[in-house]
């Protein structure tokens, strides 16, 4: 039988000479709390608590959701491994997996670190990972992030059990859910005042050809958390949005802005081009050694900026509760991201579409000015200037 932390357990039990003999009366052993050591809950008082917070807010692009789990100031009499499985729900009916751990502040020999893009599948893609509480000290943590809409209200369930070894049994999470409510945060994305901002130039013509630059601005100066820098993810067609370019082209993050032509070579003058693009701001988290997350694939890791494999690892959902990550495949576990964004991230981080056309002959302003002179014996002068 397996009990949860803190359920009151009773035993009855009697002797008999025979199989179901009646002879004797039941003893009863006095009730047992199941004590494991520690116990979870969402104050930072308690050994080890759950929290959740905003740490990218995007006007046009999804936003980050973090969700932490921290060792609190609660003592703890074991050393136990403690096993999370957390789900989410656009509207507490439809639960959808959260994701695993992603980073830490402390080595990922003491907590869950799964390095496959896409993650686990199936049943087990509820399994958030593990921590070892004893080896962390007070507020450290580990922690992920999710895309989602900052303006819907999201719920976060959670339950674990403790054993003493990492392995974990789905099976083994039988106790009832723990929920945390996020509320709609209407000022997430209000409050990104200074968005990125794109512009375009027509680049000089060679026989009746051309192309388009495009350049992408982020003017925030500050970058204080939520609004750090963007990444930028963008596609492009050249048929009106028939057919889009197969690969989405995600920026490192702009420092201040980013220009590049399209399409790559000159078209005719006319030719329209569509972009479609968004932006997700980058957040803090604690990273001095490539074991203290699971972006660097056991190879680089990376001490400041958000590194470009992270969104491989992210999934997110959507306020009408459509779920998505950004990588469709779960069993890459080594080399680079193979595979293209899926549709269903494209759609919800490339929120905008701008529609430019390749124009050799722009509208020109035209002046003149006519001079006329009075006739003489000589003869008469006049000059006309026109000026492009």
């Amino acid at each position: 039988l397996v009990f949860s932390d803190g359920d009151i357990v009773t035993i009855q039990w009697r002797v008999e000479k025979t199989a179901y003999g009646t002879y004797s009366s039941n003893s009863t052993y006095t009730p047992i709390t199941i004590n494991c050591g520690v116990s979870v809950g969402g104050s930072s008082t308690d050994p080890i608590y759950l929290s959740t917070d905003y740490v990218s807010c995007s006007l046009y692009g999804a936003d980050k959701l973090e969700l932490k789990v921290s060792r609190g100031s609660g003592g703890i009499s074991d050393n136990p491994y403690i096993h999370f499985e957390v789900e989410i729900s656009h509207d507490g009916n439809t639960w959808k997996p959260f994701g695993h751990m992603q980073y830490s502040n402390e080595s990922n020999s003491y907590w869950f670190d799964h390095v496959n893009f896409g993650g686990k599948l199936g049943n087990e893609a509820k399994y958030f990972g593990y921590i070892r509480p004893i080896y962390f000290s007070t507020n450290e943590y580990v922690a992920s992030v999710m895309l989602l809409d900052s303006t819907h209200e999201y719920q976060i369930r959670y339950r674990y059990y403790t054993s003493n070894t990492s392995t974990y049994y789905m099976d083994s999470f039988t106790g009832s859910y723990s929920t945390i409510t996020i509320a709609a945060d209407s000022d997430c994305n209000s409050n990104d005042i200074q968005p990125v901002t794109l512009t375009t130039y027509q680049l000089t013509c060679l026989e009746n050809k051309g192309q388009v630059n495009f350049v992408f601005q982020d003017t925030t100066v500050t970058h204080l958390e939520p609004y750090g820098p963007a990444r930028l993810f963008y596609q492009y067609s050249t048929n009106g949005g028939v057919s889009w370019s197969k690969a989405v082209t995600q920026t490192d993050e702009l420092t201040n802005s980013t220009n590049f032509n399209l399409p790559s070579v000159q078209v005719p003058n006319g030719q329209s081009i569509s972009i479609k693009w968004g932006y997700v701001r980058s957040h803090d988290y604690y990273s001095t050694n490539g074991s203290y997350q699971i972006y660097d694939r056991n190879s680089t890791y990376y001490t400041s900026d958000e590194p470009p494999t992270e969104y491989a690892f992210i999934r997110g959902l959507t306020s009408s509760g459509l779920f998505f990550t950004r990588y469709d495949e779960g069993n890459n576990y080594w080399g680079e991201i193979t595979g293209d964004f899926n549709a269903n991230f494209m759609n919800h981080v490339m929120v905008n579409t701008t529609d430019v056309q390749v124009d050799c002959d722009p509208d020109s302003d035209y002046s003149q000015t006519l001079t006329t002179c009075e006739c003489d014996d000589l003869g008469a002068t006049s000059t006309l200037s026109i000026t492009n």
